[in-house]
């Protein structure tokens, strides 16, 4: 039903801001005007395309809380943050990432000088891989029993991603986690073909997951409008766990709700969100962590 809120009124958004048109492509009597020299003026140009890209392509009203969002929801809590590998305030990262409690956590940008200050989280999780390699590096671990792990190269970016196989257990069914870190566009055009080439492959992961549980989580270094991320929604079959329940920025974290949303927790069709939210506290870090409850 949100799903088909959110189309129908793109609809009809598009049609009231796309107005200099007729149902069959044709220039409406306004564009006559301007050849015509009744030309729109540069402002209210500008205006109409800033709420074009506001309305059809932002959508803000899928922010709305309209979907179940229960942080007390009794399934599988999962929890990522990239927590900078500049951050050396590691003792804080290891207290705060304790008092989440959650069932798995996925760390992004860890360094071999960071790696044993937060093996003191060994304690509470049995289960956990450790690949520490600067910016692209990533430890993701866990407390379900049986927990295994896969580490991929997608996109050929070198950058480690985990598959992360969780058995079913008494929160919830046996499911795929990707626990991923793409690429930081910048202004570097290579570095923006190897992050969306990361995409892809992202893509491609999630739709040979037929018939099984599955989600992505991680830094995806993109906004929710970019057109990357909406192909990788199609080919992946994935959906955007914000959508009806905020806006959840995450970079750069002290901007708060100011910020944009590049951290992502994306569900295939047979993983149930039952919440969804970004973690206020950052330390030291410019990503707000993600938190997420699934069944």
């Amino acid at each position: 039903m949100a799903c088909g809120l959110r189309s129908f009124l793109s609809h009809v958004l598009a049609l009231l801001f796309w107005s200099d048109r007729d149902w069959n492509g044709h220039r409406s009597r306004k564009s006559s005007e301007y050849q015509h020299g009744r030309a729109l003026d540069g402002p209210t140009v500008a205006v109409r395309c800033a709420m074009d890209l506001l309305l059809v392509v932002v959508q803000p009203w899928a922010t709305l809380p309209l979907l179940r969002n229960d942080p007390s929801a009794n399934g599988l809590k999962i929890y990522s943050w990239n927590f900078l590998i500049s951050n050396d305030d590691l003792e804080d990262v290891v207290r705060h990432v304790r008092k989440q409690n959650a069932d798995v956590v996925a760390l992004l940008e860890i360094g071999e000088h960071q790696v044993d200050a937060l093996k003191g989280l060994t304690e509470d999780y049995a289960f956990h891989v450790w690949i520490p390699d600067g910016a692209a590096g990533v430890a993701v671990l866990s407390k379900v029993q049986n927990t295994s792990f896969e580490i991929l190269d997608l996109g050929g970016a070198g950058m480690p991603a985990v598959e992360v196989n969780l058995p079913a257990n008494d929160r919830s069914k046996a499911m795929h986690l990707l626990a991923v870190h793409t690429r930081s566009p910048r202004v570097h055009p290579l570095r923006t073909k190897q992050r969306d080439r990361q995409l892809a492959a992202i893509g491609e992961w999630a739709a040979a997951k037929v018939g099984i549980s599955y989600a992505v989580v991680g830094d995806l270094n993109i906004t929710p409008w970019s057109r990357p991320f909406h192909q990788l929604l199609r080919s992946g079959n994935l959906r955007d766990s914000r959508w009806y329940r905020g806006y959840y920025g995450s970079w750069p974290a002290p901007f708060r709700f100011f910020g944009i949303p590049i951290d992502h927790f994306l569900a295939g069709d047979q993983c149930e969100v039952l919440y969804r939210d970004v973690d206020p506290y950052f330390g030291l870090s410019d990503h707000r962590p993600i938190v997420a409850i699934v069944k």
